[in-house]
């Protein structure tokens, strides 16, 4: 008798890979030209304590006692497009966002990428906190820490926007979009079909009675195991793609 489980595993396994490489252009295709990000290196670290603190104790920032908490930030930003984000594609500054509950303190720019060639730059200007360079190119990217004080325990935002996108907290582009839920339903549809499909395989390796030979039935098991760790993979490179693109 001939396999019959090829008729089922190359149409799958055309199918996954289709599917995958639906993903794969989408997202390379909706990538924007131009995309300043910026994420937290990790949570705000708190270093003083307003509610928790001895009265005796107070915090002074240019000779002023701050009573607000205290929040030290270290913060990425970089160019996550395809294109150079030059100075004449500011449509409203890229900046450190300030209100009646977040005060700037210090600032610093710890890190620069490329050995500095972004030659970024904070500067003050009225209550914003502004970001310039001379090269912003796909890639560049910088390290910044702020101090800053915060009266409901509020991390501190960035706002702005150039040609074409406005400033992107990076883990706010994570939300999962439905084409990227579709295509992992399928591959778990997949999934669960060619682990069913093992277990029938194996049950026929097992079973001396049935009409496959013995080879027929192990070529049936290893070409179900192929398709199941084909399925496994990709559905561990689409998640890998999603959050990476």
């Amino acid at each position: 008798m001939k396999i019959t489980n090829k008729k089922y595993f190359v149409p799958a396994l055309i199918a996954l890979c289709t599917i995958t490489t639906t993903l794969i252009f989408n997202k390379l295709i909706n990538k924007s030209e131009r995309e300043p990000t910026y994420t937290f290196k990790k949570a705000p670290t708190l270093i003083f304590d307003s509610n928790n603190t001895s009265s005796k104790i107070q915090f002074y920032y240019n000779d002023i006692a701050v009573n607000s908490n205290v929040y030290v930030a270290n913060i990425i930003i970089w160019n996550n497009g395809k294109l150079e984000i030059k100075r004449e594609d500011i449509r409203n500054n890229l900046k450190f966002i300030e209100d009646e509950n977040i005060k700037i303190l210090e600032y610093e720019i710890v890190n620069q990428s490329h050995d500095g060639l972004g030659d970024f730059k904070l500067k003050r200007e009225q209550n914003d906190l502004i970001l310039d360079w001379k090269n912003f190119d796909p890639g560049f990217s910088l390290e910044v820490k702020i101090i800053y004080s915060a009266k409901d325990n509020k991390e501190i935002l960035m706002d702005g926007y150039v040609k074409g996108n406005e400033m992107i907290k990076s883990n706010a582009r994570k939300e999962s979009s439905p084409l990227y839920i579709l295509v992992i339903i399928c591959l778990l549809v997949a999934l669960i079909f060619t682990i069913f499909r093992m277990i029938k395989s194996k049950a026929n390796l097992l079973n001396e009675n049935k009409d496959l030979d013995l080879k027929s039935r192990s070529a049936n098991f290893i070409l179900n195991a192929y398709l199941f760790l084909a399925a496994i993979l990709l559905i561990g490179f689409s998640y890998v793609l999603y959050n990476v693109f």
